[in-house]
């Protein structure tokens, strides 16, 4: 039994007996072997019937002929074989990751180069795949940044081949932000420029509203008693007088930002710095 490419699991022979007709002396032998009578068949996926099977039928004529003895009827006039049909189908990769990465951080998007591979296989097996695996890619908490891994082989089910057998997996990893909000925080009249001094008018609030992010684990440890002053930005300044300045947000927390200052600029009042009793006498 012969078979057209693409099916699966055919027999390579069947036994059945024959009615053979030839000179007496060959028919009245006890050697004859019916191995010398074996007639070939090739099943093809045309031959595939409406219950899945495929059919062949069989005839004398299939058979060889023996020192003139050749085969004249079978006991069998047909034959179905359960083959299975192996049919090509391109499938999506799903990338696989183990372990886990540091909690400041997060995969945030995965995908294979190439997206899809071509998976063969028996028919019955390959029209239910609808994704196919790779082997796991390791995370771990000292991975903080983006990466591609290259010759990531495929998990390959039993009694499938793919093409191609590894893939490119690209990782996208992000730091985590959380915000933290302090709704009043006062302005400090912090002047490193030692000829002037500053003062709010009545009108100015003193209290601002400031929104922080940052990662999670510095979120958590932020004291807002003792890791952010904001003060006005005199710099610059060369003269008294009344100014609308920007408000300087200083944070010794690391891996925290400002996201949101209201307001963002101060009026201040200037004025020169009046020396004491003190430093008159000292010049």
């Amino acid at each position: 039994i012969m078979t057209e490419s693409g099916l699966l699991d055919a027999p390579t022979k069947q036994l059945g007996s024959v009615t053979v007709r030839g000179p007496r002396r060959m028919l009245n032998r006890y050697d004859l072997d019916g191995e010398k009578f074996a007639g070939k068949v090739m099943i093809g996926k045309k031959d595939r019937d409406e219950n899945g099977g495929y059919t062949v039928r069989i005839s004398p004529r299939i058979f060889r002929e023996y020192n003139g003895v050749k085969v004249i009827g079978t006991s069998e006039k047909k034959l179905t074989f359960p083959l299975r049909l192996e049919i090509t189908k391109e499938v999506d990769v799903k990338p696989l990751t183990s372990g886990k990465l540091d909690g400041d951080y997060e995969l945030s998007s995965i995908h294979c180069t190439p997206v899809k591979v071509r998976v063969v296989g028996p028919e019955d097996i390959v029209n239910d795949l609808r994704e196919i695996s790779t082997e796991a890619v390791p995370l771990t908490p000292d991975v903080t940044t983006t990466f591609e891994r290259y010759h990531v082989k495929i998990e390959l089910p039993s009694g499938l081949s793919v093409t191609p057998q590894e893939v490119s997996v690209h990782c996208d990893i992000l730091k985590k932000s959380e915000d933290y909000k302090i709704p009043q925080h006062p302005v400090t009249l912090k002047n490193p420029d030692r000829r002037w001094e500053m003062s709010l008018d009545d009108e100015t609030p003193a209290l601002v509203k400031v929104i922080l992010t940052g990662t999670p684990s510095a979120i958590k440890e932020f004291k807002k008693d003792e890791d952010i002053s904001i003060y006005p930005d005199i710099s610059g300044i060369e003269k008294a007088g009344e100014y609308i300045v920007p408000l300087i947000v200083n944070i010794t927390q690391s891996n925290v930002s400002v996201r949101q200052l209201d307001p963002k600029n101060i009026r201040v009042i200037v004025k020169e710095k009046k020396e004491g009793i003190f430093e008159k006498v000292l010049k």
